[in-house]
C-alpha cells in the first residue's frame, strides 16, 4: 500500500497548501483494504478437488490435476506435450516451444513460451499426477503430442476455452 500512503500524502499536502477541503483519508484505507486483490488466486481444499474431479472427464479431468497438483497456469496446460514427460525420471518440463495453433501463430510467432523466467521449470509427477498422466498418455492418439487435446485433434485446447469451460464445470460441481 505505498502507493496508495503516496497519495494520501500529495493530497494531505495539497489540503493544506491551497485550500481544498479536508477528506476523510482513513475511510478510503478501509474501503481498498477490504477488497481482495484483482487476480488473487484462490486455492482449492483436497475435498474441492476430488469433488472437482467427479464432473470431469478426459482431457479436461487431465488438465484440471495438472492444475491442481502442479500449479501449472492454463497456457502452460495447455501446451503440455507427451514428450515433455521423461517417465523414468517421472517429471514434466515447462519450456518453450514451437506451436501452429491460431492464436499462437497470432500472439507469439508461432512460439509460445512461458509466463517468464521463473516459469521455466522441471515439476515432479507423483501420486495422482503420475498415474493419471501415464493412463491417459496410453490411451491417447500417438500421433498427437499434446496433453490436452479433444477428439484426436492435431492441436491443443486454448487457454481461453480451457478457462471458460473449468468455471462451467466448477460450478456444475458447485465450487
Amino acid at each position: 500500500n505505498r502507493n496508495l500512503s503516496a497519495i494520501v500524502a500529495a493530497m494531505r499536502w495539497a489540503e493544506d497548501n491551497y485550500a481544498i477541503p479536508m477528506q476523510n483519508w482513513k475511510k478510503l484505507r478501509e474501503d481498498v483494504a477490504d477488497k481482495e486483490p484483482k487476480g488473487r488466486v484462490d486455492w482449492f481444499t483436497e475435498a474441492q478437488v476430488l469433488k472437482g474431479l467427479e464432473v470431469m472427464n478426459g482431457a479436461w479431468r487431465m488438465g484440471f490435476i495438472l492444475g491442481c497438483q502442479l500449479g501449472m497456469r492454463p497456457g502452460e496446460v495447455c501446451h503440455a506435450r507427451f514428450d515433455r514427460i521423461d517417465w523414468e525420471k517421472r517429471t514434466i518440463d515447462i519450456r518453450d516451444i514451437d506451436c501452429d495453433c491460431a492464436s499462437c501463430q497470432r500472439w507469439f510467432n508461432g512460439h509460445w513460451t512461458p509466463k517468464n523466467e521463473d516459469s521455466y521449470r522441471t515439476l515432479p509427477l507423483e501420486g495422482i499426477v503420475y498415474d493419471e498422466l501415464r493412463g491417459w498418455a496410453e490411451t491417447a492418439n500417438p500421433r498427437v503430442p499434446w496433453v490436452m487435446t479433444k477428439d484426436d485433434r492435431e492441436t491443443h485446447l486454448g487457454a481461453d476455452s480451457i478457462m471458460a469451460y473449468y468455471t462451467k464445470l466448477l460450478r456444475k460441481a458447485g465450487l
